[in-house]
């Protein structure tokens, strides 16, 4: 799976399994299925209940294999010779202060492609799952301080050091507004 830098120190392995279907009638390969979730380090606080819910979901995702496999015998006998590819994994892992996210994708290909994608959010420190209303369905002096809170640490870590207010330019982001200017100062406004 991709991931963001310096997610990798917060991984112990990966969960993989993949499966290659042969033609019975003339033994080529003619399909791939896989499966590719990320297993957590010892680092994360809640790596243990995260790492089940993944287990959980790799489980779901390779007993999928079976009618994969019948789908493309089917086709093999309707006279059907392409190959097909049917894949689940994790993309874009974030590893930040409070959360751990990532897309997972379940893709597919047969005479054309397609690709779903599932954010998935967990709480670092419980390795609860999220929902984007835990996440924004907060009091509004909460949203303050995690929407500050963010725009402090994107300033510091791209070297943004001084704060000031500017003309009013920008987007409106809830009852406030983000105000960067062409230089190098930034205000939030509420």
């Amino acid at each position: 799976g991709k991931s963001s830098e310096g997610a990798a120190e917060f991984l112990d392995g990966e969960l993989y399994g993949e499966a290659v279907y042969v033609s019975e009638q003339d033994g080529k390969e003619c399909g791939t299925f896989s499966v590719l979730l990320p297993k957590f380090a010892d680092n994360i606080e809640g790596s243990a209940a995260i790492n089940r819910k993944l287990e959980r979901l790799f489980e779901e995702c390779m007993a999928e294999k079976d009618s994969f496999f019948e789908r493309l015998e089917a086709e093999e006998n309707t006279g059907f010779h392409g190959f097909c590819e049917c894949s689940f994994e994790y993309r874009l892992l974030y590893v930040v202060e409070r959360f751990v996210s990532m897309f997972f994708c379940e893709r597919g290909a047969a005479g054309g492609s397609w690709e779903d994608a599932h954010p998935m959010t967990f709480d670092r420190y419980t390795g609860e799952q999220l929902s984007m209303d835990d996440l924004f369905s907060v009091e509004p002096n909460v949203y303050k301080k995690r929407l500050f809170g963010a725009v402090y640490k994107y300033m510091e870590k791209n070297g943004y050091y001084s704060w000031g207010r500017k003309k009013c330019i920008g987007k409106t982001m809830g009852t406030g507004r983000f105000l960067p200017d062409a230089g190098r100062n930034c205000s939030l406004l509420w």
